[in-house]
């Protein structure tokens, strides 16, 4: 009786074994592609959640009365929100009686780097701007009635929709 394997006993199990690795090797690189896709698609889907949720916040922030100062100190506040087809913007005036009116706008539109951006203006005078998100494909808003509806595109095709009530359009 012979003890061992023959060499072609071993050649079968190499051929097997290495048909299950590449199977399975296969499997985990397919798996590990669709992962990180997937990862990407959901960080840019979170981006643009986050977007309209900060556009939304600043179109209710932009409704509200705010009084500074102390009660005896009077204050004119005229809100309005306009829309253009990819553009949104907040309209703020202040006026303490007797004094000089401040007037605080913010646009926010879609850039030609196709990044979410607003524009914060003071009195004509450009204060600055910052990113809400990056990476867009469009950015389109319009209204009907007091109802702004906001959609944007990812450039990798993501298509996020929302509505938002106000009472303060033009």
């Amino acid at each position: 009786m012979k003890k061992g394997f023959t060499l072609i006993e071993i050649i079968i199990a190499a051929a097997l074994a290495s048909v299950v690795l590449t199977i399975g090797s296969y499997v985990l690189v397919t798996s590990t592609k669709l992962y990180k896709n997937e990862i990407a698609r959901n960080k840019y889907m979170y981006y643009l959640k986050e977007a309209s949720m900060y556009i939304e916040s600043e179109v209710q922030n932009s409704e509200e009365i705010v009084y500074k100062g102390t009660v005896n100190e009077k204050y004119l506040k005229i809100t309005s929100i306009e829309v253009n087809e990819n553009k949104l913007t907040i309209h703020r005036a202040e006026q303490k009686i007797e004094a000089v009116p401040i007037d605080y706008r913010k646009e926010i539109f879609l850039n030609t780097q196709k990044n979410l951006v607003v524009t914060y203006y003071e009195n004509s005078f450009n204060k600055g701007i910052n990113n809400i998100t990056t990476h867009l494909k469009t950015f389109v808003c319009s209204k009907m009635g007091n109802i702004i509806y906001l959609s944007m595109e990812s450039e990798n095709g993501d298509r996020f929709e929302r509505c938002i009530e106000v009472s303060v359009l033009n």
